[in-house]
């Protein structure tokens, strides 16, 4: 064996050795209680952990503590971006021009789809994505359509952007209901039940 050799096996003993010493150092009995003081060489002083949530940024450079205020905005930036240039004022394919309106789609039913018990399906079921026939249409890619004559090839929205709308059916509309965006002085009237 070279004098190499040695010095190398001899590292990696004292190395090993360094390691299982550690493995064997005496047990913080306070820390392993939960007490941040027992045991410890100094002392610490116990300060509350905050879990509450922390400022949310919105787009408007404000800030709020109520997740649904963002997951409200996200939701009509994107119905703004995928849904509006057929289904909001002054456009109105299928009949259907409020996909802006919160409270009209939590109430409407749909023209084209029936449940199971054969009646319309509802547009969006506050609670309940995956039993709302608006949710239902865009996750299975039928709502944007690829093309929508005469318009050109519509984009389709991202995963991230499925999560957001299934958040916010979920957890953010009924009671907190976010407000009807007023595109024109007709936009949010009563009546009638329609369809994207």
């Amino acid at each position: 064996m070279t004098r190499h050799s040695r010095a190398r096996g001899l590292t990696a003993l004292l190395v090993c050795a360094s390691a299982i010493a550690a493995c064997f150092q005496p047990l913080d009995r306070g820390a392993a209680r939960g007490s941040s003081t027992e045991g410890a060489s100094s002392q610490v002083t116990d300060t509350p952990t905050d879990f509450a949530t922390p400022p949310i940024d919105l787009d408007d450079g404000g800030t709020t503590k109520d997740p649904c205020i963002r997951t409200r905005q996200r939701s009509l930036a994107i119905r703004q971006m995928y849904c509006a240039s057929c289904h909001a004022p002054p456009a109105k394919f299928g009949g259907f021009d409020f996909v802006l309106d919160d409270a009209r789609l939590a109430s409407a039913v749909s023209s084209t789809s029936l449940d199971d018990a054969g009646k319309p399906m509802r547009l969006i079921i506050p609670g309940k994505p995956s039993e709302s026939n608006f949710y239902q249409r865009v996750i299975q890619g039928q709502m944007p359509p690829a093309v929508a004559p005469p318009l050109p090839p519509t984009p389709t929205p991202t995963v991230s952007e499925f999560s957001e709308l299934h958040e916010w059916i979920a957890n953010c509309l009924g009671e907190k209901t976010s407000p009807t965006v007023n595109l024109d002085a007709g936009f949010a009237r009563d009546g009638g039940d329609a369809s994207p």
